[in-house]
């Protein structure tokens, strides 16, 4: 673990860094940045871009574990067929760790929609989180 320092989270400050911070990183300016979740690790920002792409911005709450984060997800990208998050950058600065990557549509398993669909239908979508858990955990060693 590189280093524990805890960071802010408040949203206007996350903000006003992502705002600075992916331009630089992406060339392209942002069209809009909206908050999507978060949880103990951070929260995660959906960022429009001028170009077209969608990107996922990602602040951690911890120094360092943006680039932790980088590491494993280039290794599952590459050592399993489950559909991974391609990262484009890293920062730190002494305020803010922040992972940019490609934002991938996923459906909330909460949604009502999700919670009518047929017995044999979410068997089906848990038998894939499975296999795709039993790949990621296939992956070992240095990466």
């Amino acid at each position: 673990m590189e280093n524990m320092t805890i960071l802010e989270m408040n949203n206007k400050h996350l903000e006003e860094k992502i705002r600075t911070v992916t331009p630089q990183e992406l060339s392209a300016e942002i069209t809009d940045l909206e908050f999507i979740g978060g949880g103990s690790f951070g929260k995660v920002f959906r960022v429009k871009l001028s170009d077209g792409r969608t990107a996922a911005v990602k602040a951690f709450r911890r120094q360092g574990a943006n680039k932790e984060e980088a590491l494993q997800l280039r290794a599952l990208s590459a050592n399993t067929s489950v559909t991974m998050p391609e990262v484009f950058f890293t920062y730190n600065d002494n305020s803010v760790a922040l992972m940019g990557m490609s934002f991938i549509e996923g459906k909330n398993v909460l949604d009502l929609s999700f919670l009518l669909k047929s017995k044999a239908k979410k068997k089906q979508f848990a038998e894939a989180v499975i296999d795709g858990m039993n790949e990621w955990h296939s992956v070992t060693g240095e990466y």
